[in-house]
Parts: structure tokens; C-alpha cells; sequence
């Protein structure tokens, strides 16, 4: 993460802490103006870090690399560029150490990416599911080409979890992960680290989304609001059915 510097005193000073200039895509460099903030602890102990541009991506793909038991993951855009084959690569790796790997990412936006390289994932014991495919023959449930799945998120060993609006790929991630070729315009968005109790109930979210990817059935169960009391008894029972069959796993 950027260290601070000269250049970020001056910002600081003059725009206050937490102000962006520009794009944080290089470690170690803090021409973009951002301080990284203090983590917050909430009352059960879970504590929240923001991330910025890149560092988010960076931080997710360390998390993998520790993950000791089960890898979910959400995403939207799964490019099959520098960044996207380095992530395939340590799913893959960490499958074939003995880790449950299960993603999901959507089929329109990942419609660019080489179906070789989810190939290649799978042959490495990850579990894929595509999320609403693009093509009517693929499909085995309703056909749905307008619905997509936007969502990004990242869940580790149930006691880690990972959310933001970053895509896995070179223009989200900058050289945070592989050295980037520049060969595109980078994105400017955020993630928020989540580590603790708190972590556990996105499990639930995930795991809906993935049993309606697998099993089909009304879309309206990969909904996740956490204002239950705003909700009929029944769908609060089978979201917590789903946690916990999930948490069980």
C-alpha cells in the first residue's frame, strides 16, 4: 500500500486525509493522494479496512493465497488477461492443494474471456458456474439474458470476506498484481476487507447465488437484505437454512 511521502503531506494538508487525485495502481507510489485509512472495529470484533483501486484486488488475491479450508467467489467480469490468469492460476493451485474453490461469475461479462482458461480452472478441481449463459443451448434452467449478476464478492474460510466494485482484471487491478501492459484505461473504485463474525453471513449470500445458479428456481432467492424483519418468516427461514447448509459444508 501506498506509505505516504512528501506528496501526499502536501496533499493532506492542503485537501485533508483520504482525498484521491488520480488512480492507485502502483505499489508504493502515492502520486494518487490516498492515505490509507485506519481499519474500524465493530462490537463483535470484525474488523472493516477500505481499500482503494488495485490494493483492493492486491489484498483479495493475498487472502486466497492463505485460504486454508473454502474459496468463494462472485464476480461480474472475470478477464482472461495478465491479472485474470494469475487469479485462475492460484484458484487452481489452491484447488489442488485440498481447498473447496467455488465461483461464479456472469456470462455477459466475462463474454470476452478465453473459455479455455475456466477450463483449465476446472480441470483443477475449481467449481464453476456460469451465471445466466448468453447462449440459449447452454442454458439449463429458464433462459435469462437480461438478468445479470453484477455483484463482486469474495469469501475465505467463512471468517474472511472480501466486496467491492472491482472486476478481476488488468484495468481494475493496475500492477498490484502482475506488472500491467497499460494497455487500457483503469477503473476508480473501492472494496471493503471484512474480517471476523461479521465475515459468516456473507455465506449465505454466495451460497444463494450459487444454488440458484446449480438448481434454478425464481431469482429472487439470491437476494440478500439484511433488514429481515422487512420479510415474511418463510423467506427468513430459508435464507438461514441456506447459511447454515452452507456453513456446514
Amino acid at each position: 500500500m501506498p506509505a505516504g511521502g512528501s506528496g501526499v503531506a502536501e496533499l493532506v494538508a492542503r485537501e485533508g486525509a483520504g482525498v484521491s487525485a488520480g488512480v492507485n495502481i502502483t505499489p508504493g507510489a502515492d502520486d494518487d493522494g490516498w492515505v490509507v485509512p485506519a481499519p474500524v472495529t465493530l462490537a463483535d470484533g470484525t474488523r472493516l479496512q477500505l481499500y482503494k483501486d488495485g490494493e483492493a484486488l492486491h489484498a483479495a488475491y493475498e487472502k486466497i493465497r492463505s485460504a486454508r479450508r473454502r474459496i468463494c467467489l462472485e464476480v461480474y467480469i472475470f478477464a482472461s488477461d495478465e491479472t485474470g490468469r494469475a487469479f485462475a492460476e492460484l484458484l487452481g493451485r489452491k484447488a489442488r492443494e485440498g481447498v473447496e474453490v467455488y465461483v461464479v461469475y456472469d456470462a455477459f461479462g466475462s463474454l470476452a474471456s478465453d473459455r479455455g482458461m475456466f477450463e483449465g480452472m476446472r480441470r483443477s478441481g475449481v467449481h464453476l458456474q456460469v451465471f445466466h449463459p448468453i447462449r440459449p443451448w447452454e442454458t439449463r434452467h429458464s433462459w435469462r439474458p437480461f438478468n445479470r449478476d453484477h455483484r463482486k464478492l469474495l469469501v475465505i474460510d467463512d471468517s474472511v470476506a472480501w466486496m467491492g466494485g472491482l472486476n478481476i482484471g488488468a484495468e481494475y487491478a493496475g500492477s498490484w498484481i502482475v506488472p500491467s501492459s497499460g494497455g487500457s484505461d483503469f477503473w476508480r473504485d473501492n472494496a471493503v476487507g471484512i474480517v471476523g463474525p461479521a465475515a459468516r453471513m456473507f455465506v449465505g449470500a454466495f451460497g444463494a447465488t450459487w444454488d440458484y445458479v446449480a438448481g434454478g428456481g425464481r431469482i429472487r432467492q439470491t437476494e440478500f437484505v439484511r433488514n429481515l424483519g422487512a420479510f415474511e418468516p418463510a423467506r427468513r427461514s430459508k435464507m438461514y437454512r441456506g447459511m447454515r447448509e452452507w456453513e456446514t459444508r
